[in-house]
C-alpha cells in the first residue's frame, strides 16, 4: 500500500538501529506491529496525556500542564503503526472530549427530559466524533518519528519473502550501466552533472564533508564517504557494500534530493504543529460550529501570552503550545549533541512570549464606567408567568444601584427580559422612561420574532435602549446546533421533543456596532467562541465587545468556567475590554489584556461596576485573522508532496 510504504520510509528515516532491527525481525515491517495487541505501556501512555489535557483547561484550570500534556502521546506512539496510533489517540481524544464536554449532561437531563445514560451516550457521541481529530493527529506521529540518526539509513523494502540479496540486487539492477541512467534520475543525482566521471560528482558531494569527526553519522557525505572507503566506485557495488555485513544490517536507499527533508530534526518540529491547527480548525466547524477546547485557550490565564494572542490568534497559540510539546519530546530523544541543539530551541520558543512582550502596549484607550448585572433566576423558573414581573423589578433595582455608583453604560444577560419585549408596549415605555430618567445605556436580551407572510421567525436578540429613547437590536448569527436550530431537522424528526423550544430560531443578519457611549459589538452566548465574529465586531469600529449569556442551563458544572475562558481569549486577540453579563454567572469584566478585572461567583445576584479603558487600536491578528493556517497548510502539502514524490522514485523496488 502506498501509505505504508511512505510510513515506513518516514518512521526509518531516522535510522533507529534498535527500532529497525524489530522491524527486520519481525519480516513483514510495520504491518505485523499494527495487528499486535496493544501494549499496557503504551495505554498509560495515552492515558497520561488525557488526564493532563482534561486538567489543562477549565475547571481544573491548570493551563500550565499543556505545555507538555502531548508528550506522553509523543512517547507512547512513535514507534507504533498507523492504525494502533489511530486508534491510540482516538481513545484518547475522546476520553479527554468525554470528561471536559460532560457538563453537557445537566441541561440535557435537566431540561431536556432525558434519561442521564442517554445523556451520557450522547456526549461520548460528541465526544468521539471530536476524538477522532485527535486520532487523525496520531497516525503522524510514527511517520515523522524514527528514532535517533545512527547514519544506518532506511531499510530496503521489497517484495513479501525476499530476503536482503534479493532486495539489494533489485536497487542496483538499473545502476550497473551507468551509461544508460537519463539525467535528472537518482543515479544521475548521485553522480553529479551529466559528463563528469563518478570519481569526481561523489567529491563535489563529498567536499563539505572532509572532517568525518564534524558530521552526524547519517549525514550525506558520511554516506557516500562509507561506501567509498570500500573501495567500490559504481553506485551498484557501493549499494551492495552491505551485503558482506550481517543479515540484520540496514541498507541506505538510492540517493533522493528530499530524502534529507523527512530525515530532518526539524521536520517534526514543523509538521505536527502544523497538523494540529489545521485539524483545530476543521473540528471548530465540522460537524457543527463547535470550537470548544482549543488548545489556545489552555493558556488564557498566563498574562506573558498575550501578545501571541494579538499577534496570531487562539490557533497561533495552539501552534505555539504544540511545538513546546514536540521540542521537549524531542529533547529528550535525541543524542547529547543534537539534544543540545533542540535544548536552545525549545529556550528560544518559550522565551518568545516574553520577547513579543513588548509588543502588546498599544494606543490609550477611553475611559468608560461600566455596569454588569447579575440577576441569578434559575432556568427552570424564569419564564412562569408569575415571576416575570419580579425578574424585571429586580432587575431595574440591581441597575439602580450600578447608576448610583456612576456607570454609563449597564448590561443584563441574555433574555433577562423573559417575554416579547417588541410586543409590550407597557413594558417598552417603562423601560425607555427609566433608561431617560438616568441618563444610562441599557442593554439587554430578549426573544424577538419577525412575520414573514405567513411564517413566524423567532430570534435570539439583544436590545440597546438609548437615554434620548431610541433603540437598536442585534439577532444572533451563530445559533447553537441542537440547541436554537436542528440540523438535518428532516432527518431528525425526534430531535426536537428533547430540549423544547428547538428548532425555532432563525439566524439574525450583520448590523456592526451599536452606538453606545463608544462603538460595541454584542455577542450572544456561545458566539463569543467564534474568533471570526469578535474580530469582524472590532474590524467593524467596536472599541468594546459585549457578551450577554444565559449559563444558568449548566449549573455548577464546568461549562461556566470553559465559557469565561473563551471570553478572555477574545479579549486578547483583539485587545478590546468584555463585559460579560451572565444570569445565575458567571459574569464578569475582562479588560483589553484579557484579565478578569472584576466577577459575580456563580449562582449569585450581584451587580459590578467598575472604570474600563476601551480599545485603542487594531492588532496583527484582528488585522489579518487566522493567518497561522496558510504556512500550516503550506507545511502539511509539501511534507505528503515529498513523500508522494519518495514514494514514486521508489516504484522501481517492488
Amino acid at each position: 500500500m502506498v501509505f505504508s510504504s511512505l510510513e515506513s520510509q518516514s518512521l526509518k528515516c531516522h535510522g533507529d538501529s534498535g527500532a529497525s532491527d524489530k522491524l527486520l525481525q519481525r519480516g513483514k515491517g510495520l504491518r505485523h506491529a499494527e495487528r499486535a495487541p496493544m501494549q499496557p505501556g503504551l495505554f498509560l501512555w495515552i492515558l497520561a496525556s488525557s488526564v493532563l489535557l482534561i486538567l489543562s483547561f477549565p475547571r481544573p484550570d491548570m493551563g500550565i500542564l499543556s505545555l507538555f500534556a502531548l508528550v506522553p502521546l509523543f512517547f507512547g506512539l512513535s514507534d507504533t503503526g498507523k492504525w494502533k496510533a489511530f486508534l491510540a489517540g482516538w481513545g484518547g481524544g475522546t476520553a479527554w472530549f468525554f470528561v471536559s464536554y460532560n457538563w453537557v449532561s445537566h441541561s440535557l437531563t435537566n431540561f431536556g427530559n432525558i434519561p442521564l445514560p442517554l445523556a451520557e451516550g450522547v456526549i461520548l457521541l460528541l465526544a468521539g466524533i471530536h476524538g477522532l481529530y485527535v486520532g487523525l493527529f496520531s497516525i503522524l506521529i510514527p511517520m515523522v518519528a524514527g528514532g535517533r540518526n545512527n547514519g544506518k539509513g532506511v531499510r530496503v523494502y521489497g517484495s513479501k519473502g525476499d530476503d536482503e540479496e534479493t532486495k539489494i540486487n533489485r536497487l542496483t539492477r538499473r545502476h550497473e550501466d551507468a551509461g544508460t541512467r537519463e539525467k535528472g534520475s537518482v543515479g544521475a543525482w548521485v553522480r553529479g552533472s551529466v559528463g563528469d566521471d563518478e570519481e569526481t560528482k561523489i567529491n563535489r558531494l563529498t567536499r563539505r564533508h572532509e572532517d568525518a569527526g564534524t558530521r552526524e553519522k547519517g549525514s550525506v557525505g558520511a554516506w557516500v564517504r562509507g561506501s567509498m572507503g570500500e573501495g567500490k566506485s559504481s553506485v551498484g557495488a557501493w549499494v551492495r557494500g552491505s551485503v558482506g555485513e550481517s543479515s540484520e544490517a540496514l541498507t541506505p536507499l538510492p540517493p533522493y534530493p528530499l530524502t534529507p527533508i523527512l530525515c530532518h530534526p526539524l521536520t517534526p518540529i514543523l509538521v505536527l504543529p502544523s497538523a494540529w491547527v489545521l485539524l483545530e480548525v476543521v473540528r471548530s466547524w465540522f460537524p457543527a460550529p463547535f470550537p470548544w477546547l482549543l488548545m489556545g485557550s489552555a493558556t488564557w490565564k498566563v498574562p506573558l501570552l498575550g501578545s501571541l494572542y494579538a499577534l496570531a490568534g487562539v490557533y497561533g497559540v495552539s501552534y505555539w503550545i504544540v511545538m513546546v510539546n514536540v521540542l521537549i519530546w524531542t529533547t529528550f530523544r535525541l543524542r547529547k549533541g543534537g539534544r543540545s541543539r533542540i535544548g536552545m530551541l525549545l529556550a528560544i520558543v518559550l522565551l518568545l512570549p516574553l520577547i513579543l512582550y513588548p509588543a502588546q502596549k498599544q494606543n490609550a484607550g477611553q475611559k468608560l464606567r461600566v455596569g454588569v448585572v447579575q440577576g441569578n433566576f434559575q432556568q427552570d423558573l424564569k419564564w412562569e408567568e408569575g415571576l416575570r414581573d419580579e425578574t424585571l423589578r429586580t432587575y431595574l433595582s440591581l441597575t439602580d444601584r450600578a447608576v448610583l455608583r456612576g456607570a454609563q453604560l449597564v448590561v443584563w444577560p441574555e433574555t433577562a427580559v423573559p417575554s416579547f419585549y417588541q410586543a409590550e408596549p407597557e413594558l417598552i415605555e417603562r423601560l425607555k422612561r427609566f433608561t431617560s430618567g438616568r441618563d444610562i445605556h441599557l442593554i439587554f436580551g430578549s426573544p424577538g420574532y419577525e412575520i414573514e407572510g405567513r411564517e413566524i421567525l423567532l430570534y435570539n436578540r439583544v436590545y440597546h435602549l438609548h437615554p434620548d429613547g431610541t433603540e437598536e437590536f442585534y439577532d444572533k448569527i451563530m445559533l447553537v446546533p441542537f440547541g436554537e436550530y436542528v440540523p438535518l431537522a428532516g432527518l431528525l424528526p425526534f430531535v426536537d421533543r428533547m430540549v423544547p423550544g428547538e428548532g425555532e430560531f432563525a439566524r439574525g443578519a450583520w448590523k456592526g456596532p451599536f452606538s453606545t457611549p463608544v462603538p460595541s459589538g454584542a455577542l450572544v452566548c456561545y458566539e463569543v467562541s467564534i474568533p471570526s465574529l469578535a474580530r469582524r465586531e472590532v474590524r467593524d469600529g467596536s472599541l468594546l465587545l459585549i457578551n450577554v449569556t444565559n449559563d444558568a442551563w449548566f449549573g455548577r458544572s464546568w461549562g461556566p468556567y470553559q465559557h469565561l475562558a473563551v471570553s478572555a481569549v477574545r479579549a486578547m486577540e483583539n485587545r478590546v475590554p468584555i463585559l460579560r453579563a451572565a444570569n445565575t454567572g458567571i459574569s464578569a469584566v475582562i479588560d483589553r489584556s484579557g484579565r478578569v478585572v472584576r466577577s459575580i461567583p456563580l449562582e449569585e445576584r450581584g451587580v459590578i461596576v467598575v472604570d474600563i479603558e476601551t480599545g485603542g487600536g487594531l492588532t496583527l491578528y484582528t488585522r489579518f485573522g487566522d493567518w497561522i493556517v496558510i504556512p500550516s497548510a503550506a507545511v502539511i502539502v509539501v511534507y505528503f508532496l515529498v513523500l508522494l514524490n519518495l514514494w514514486r522514485s521508489r516504484r522501481w523496488n517492488t
